[in-house]
This record gives structure tokens, sequence and C-alpha cells, in this order.
């Protein structure tokens, strides 16, 4: 049998709206609120006073053997209050804290005030009926941004909108504690006005009902109206801690209500509206867009609290892409004609990974080292073909496409922040399979397989880099809004392809057992290095590490085994390379 409160939330999370709520003294009374009829006891007791005579046991008993009947809330307050203003600031005092209990946190909204509130701002509930006089649950709500509408009264009823056009409305079925008409005494919950009891009729009829600290005991109108309800459209959820009272067990077995066991409204409620949340995220449209995605991206990296929800949807995204990929690659490698359609090949790739890469961009550009993993992992599962063979240099190079267009997506991004630190873990941190073994991603993407499958497409046979020179262009509208200057655009992505071969050259030379070979992938920048010498991106990059320290962002990351020695002999070795 599943759980009465876990089909109660996703009941509400399947029908938005078609529960009400009827609360009753139990959930002020973590307030220190008190009930209607403690507030009639008190009163007893202050007419006592002012007669002089000890009420003590039983201030009610004392009242009827004195008056000769039982007390009686409004004859009580125009007994000891003369004047509307004298009854008002007497009420205002069991319901509105003084100084001392505004500090202690009595009188206020409590969790399951602002629980309740919660859920009529998000839509789960619209219609709350309630048996208490005070005003937390409107605070609460207000406090949420949203203004209830509070029927309180008969001819209240009748100025009301149909329940249907109300974002939320709160009936207070006995009024409220600065109206002296308020219902307390047993003859007075005996009957509700036709009008109160025509709208409790409707409501009962076309809405579910939670239950919660209500004990059906003392009002017999209110009974009545459940009785009396032949519908059952909706379930009725009865909360209760401890057992039923004989009044409240009668009505929910008339209801068929399923009985959910609670420590206290604060509780109930929080855990409601948290079991709601989750139930919320876990539905959540698939990110149709790169719009919808960033959005989401946004509000995830926003805290701790979505670290979970960040990690599904990246999840979910790349499995998503991974499988698109699989399967137009595979119908690539059936292709005789494969040589002659790269450009058409690759944007196919970018189409499937549009929305990853979007998101792999705001996230490295917005994101902390502790989601650094993420990006990493969607590299690394990218990278992954179904077919290991290793297959013809064309082919390899295609399909390796996807993984190089993100990685410089995302690398480039986190460098428009100044993420150094993050941009060597991109590079270093991602591992590939690549001919039955498994290596550093940036060495598994072969730059001479990419320019080859480059300069194969229009216009760039004669390009010194073809990949790079075509990254630069098809990246430049997905970055625009991180790097909106063409100048800091083309410096970045210069800067970011001078790390990366760097970091490929300390990368192949460990993987070659410390044999002094020194090689590495010669981006765009290469050509630019000859034609504009001192302003290259070389001259600038050369000057920043001689005035490095072992605090420099790749060293701290353990790149170049964190030696400013061995970053220097790589940077040499390149640049030898270069000028070859």
């Amino acid at each position: 049998m599943i759980d009465p409160f876990l089909s109660l939330a996703m009941s509400m999370h399947a029908s938005p709206g078609a529960y009400a709520l009827l609360v009753g003294s139990g959930v002020s009374r973590a307030a220190k609120i008190p009930t209607g009829w403690e507030v009639v006891l008190d009163l007893a007791r202050k007419v006592a006073a002012l007669c002089a005579e000890d009420c003590e046991p039983d201030p009610a008993a004392w009242y009827k053997g004195k008056f000769g009947h039982d007390p009686d809330y409004s004859e009580l307050l125009d007994g000891i209050g003369k004047t509307a203003a004298e009854r008002q600031q007497l009420l205002r005092s069991y319901f509105e804290p003084s100084e001392d209990e505004r500090e202690q946190g009595f009188k206020q909204p409590t969790q399951a005030h602002r629980a309740i509130a919660k859920l009529a701002a998000e839509g789960h509930c619209r219609v709350i009926l309630t048996t208490n006089f005070d005003r937390l649950l409107e605070r609460a709500i207000e406090d949420e941004g949203l203004a209830p509408v509070v029927i309180s009264t008969p001819d209240a009823v009748e100025g009301a909108l149909p329940l249907v056009h109300q974002r939320c409305c709160i009936v207070k079925l006995h009024g409220d504690y600065l109206d002296v008409r308020i219902k307390n005494a047993p003859h007075e919950l005996a009957q509700y006005d036709e009008r109160v009891n025509r709208l409790l009729d409707t409501i009962l009829d076309q809405f579910g009902l939670i239950v919660c600290g209500w004990s059906a005991q003392w009002d017999t109108a209110l009974r009545a109206a459940l009785e009396r309800c032949p519908t059952r459209r909706f379930t009725t959820y009865w909360c209760v801690q401890d057992k039923l009272t004989d009044e409240a067990r009668q009505l929910a077995k008339l209801r068929d209500a399923q009985v959910i066991s609670i420590q206290d409204a604060d509780s109930f409620f929080g855990k409601l509206t948290d079991l709601l949340s989750a139930l919320k995220d876990s539905a959540r449209p698939h990110p149709a867009s790169v719009e919808a995605a960033t959005a989401l991206v946004k509000r995830y990296l926003a805290g701790p609290r979505y670290r979970i929800q960040l990690e599904d949807l990246v999840t979910d995204e790349t499995e998503a892409a991974h499988r698109q990929i699989e399967a137009y690659s595979q119908a690539v490698l059936k292709s005789p004609t494969a040589n002659n359609h790269v450009e058409v090949i690759f944007q196919r790739y970018r189409e499937i990974t549009e929305i990853l890469q979007a998101i792999l961009i705001h996230g490295a550009t917005f994101g902390a080292e502790e989601h650094n993993h993420l990006w990493i992992g969607t590299l690394q599962r990218i990278s992954r073909r179904t077919d290991q063979a290793a297959g013809l240099t064309l082919v390899v190079g295609i399909r390796q496409y996807p993984t190089v267009v993100l990685l410089y997506a995302s690398g480039l991004a986190a460098l428009s922040r100044g993420h150094i630190g993050s941009v060597g873990r991109l590079l270093a941190e991602p591992k590939m399979r690549r001919d039955q073994r498994t290596v550093p991603l940036l060495l598994g993407v072969a730059p001479v397989e990419m320019h080859s499958v480059a300069r194969t497409m229009p216009g760039r046979e004669r390009d010194y880099a073809p990949m790079s020179e075509h990254l630069f262009e098809v990246l430049r509208e997905p970055l625009r809004r991180y790097l909106p200057d063409d100048c800091d655009y083309e410096e970045t992505f210069d800067r970011f392809e001078y790390l990366r071969a760097l970091v490929h050259a300390d990368l192949e030379n460990k993987a070659c057992s410390g044999v002094d070979v020194w090689w590495a992938p010669l981006g765009r920048f290469r050509q630019k290095s000859h034609s504009r010498i001192g302003s290259s991106i070389v001259t600038r990059m050369h000057k920043e590490i001689d005035q490095a320290t072992e605090d420099w962002p790749l060293l701290k990351v353990g790149l170049f085994d964190g030696s400013l020695q061995r970053l220097k002999k790589v940077r040499d070795a390149f640049e030898n390379l270069m000028a070859k």
C-alpha cells in the first residue's frame, strides 16, 4: 500500500488547486494563540474578578451558576467592554503579540502557516477553511506576495467572486477576532447562516479536503456540512497526532478518509511543501530550447539546494546528446560519400549538441569549482564511441568533432571570467578510450585528424590551422553574450589555444615516459605570431609565465607537476617547436 502522505502529495501535484484545507486551532497552537473557548473562559475569569468572586476551577460552571446560562462570547464582551473600541482592544491582547511575546516569537506565523502560504502562492491550494479567529494565515500569505480574499461573515459570502476566479480564498467559518459576531458558544456553533452553508456545500462538493488541527468535537454545523455532502470527487485526508476523537472518526469513516499520522502541523506542512517541490522538479519539462536550458542552469547554480537538479539536468542532456551522436555517427560511417559532406555533418553535430553546449557555456562561466566535475564528465561521455575500432582518419576525425566543439566552448566560457584553473582541469582531467587504451582526452582528439577533416571543407584547403579557424567562426555567436567585443573574443580564443598547447605538450611528454619528445597542436595564433611580433598571444604569455609564481592557477590545480620550473621548460620547448 502507498503511504497516504505520498498519495496526497502525488494527488496535489497532479491536480493543482483541487484540494481545500480545513485547519483548526491545532495549527495555531504552536503560536500560543488561544482557542475560542479558552478566550471565553478567560473572559469569564475577568467577569468573576469584577464581581470579586473566585471562579476556579471551572469558570464556565461559575458563570452559569451566576447568570443562569452558559457563558456567551458576545455577552461577555459587552459586559466587560462597553464600547466597540474597548472590546477591540480587549480582543487584541489574545491574538496580537505584546513586545515580550514578539521577542519570544509568540503569536507570529508558524512554520505551518508559512508552509500553507507557500502552497497557496504556488497554486497547490486555493481554498482554506478555518475555525480560527486569528490572522496568522493572512499575514503569512501576504508575505508570499499574495493577497487572499477573506470571507468571515455571511455578507462577505454574497460579495465574493466565484471560487474558480480566486487565487486564494480564506473562509473564516467562525469569524474574525475583531468582529464581535464571532462564534464560540455551543448554540452559536450549532447552525451556520444559510449563505455560509451554500458556500460550504460548494467547496465540499468540488474540492478534496485536507483536515489538520480540527477535532470535530464542538463544531456541530461544520460536522453537518461534511455529513450532508454526497460526492467524493477527491479524497479526504485527515491528519492526526494521537488519535481521532469519536466525532472525527465517524466523519472520516463516512467520507472514506485517508488518515495520516503526524508529529505536528509544522512538520506535516513543511514536509508536504518539500515533497511537492521535489515532484515539480522531477517533472520539469525537457529544456526544448537554448533559452530554457540556460534559465534552468541559472536557477540550479543559485545555491547548493539545487545540486541534484543540476546534476540531473546535465546528465540527462548529455545522455540524450550522446545517443543522437552515436546514431548519427553510425549512419555517417556507412556513407561512402561522407568525405563530400563534412560541412553538413558538422552542422548536424552542432544541432544535436546545441542545448548541451549552452548548458556547458553558462555552467563554465558562472559555476564554481565544485561544478567542474559535471563539465568534465560531459566531455568524457560525449567522447565515448560505441565502436572502438580505429577506423579511417576521416571517420575518426568526424566523430571527435562534437567533443572538440564542447571542449572549446566550455574552455572559452571559463576563460572569459578568468577561471584559468577551471580551464586547466577541463584540458587535463577528462579521459577517453582510444585504440583500446584510456588516454587523456586532450591527446585523444588528435589535431592531425581534425585538421585533415576540416581541410576538406570549401575555403579551408589552404588554412594553416583549418579546424581552429572553423571553431573560431562557429563559436562566435554562442559566446557573444559573454564576450560581446570581437577583439576580446579573439584574444580569449588565442589564449585558450595557447594554454591548450602547453597542457598538451606537458601531457604528451609524460605519455612518452619523460623522453625528451615535445609536440603540441599549433592553433590559429601560430600565423599571427609572425605577423604581429610583440603583440601576439605568444609574446604576452611568455611574459606572463616569466612573472608567474607557484600560485599560478594551472600550477595550483596540479598541472606541470605544480612546478614553475617545469612550466617554463614546457613553454620553451613549445616555442622552439613553433620556431621550426
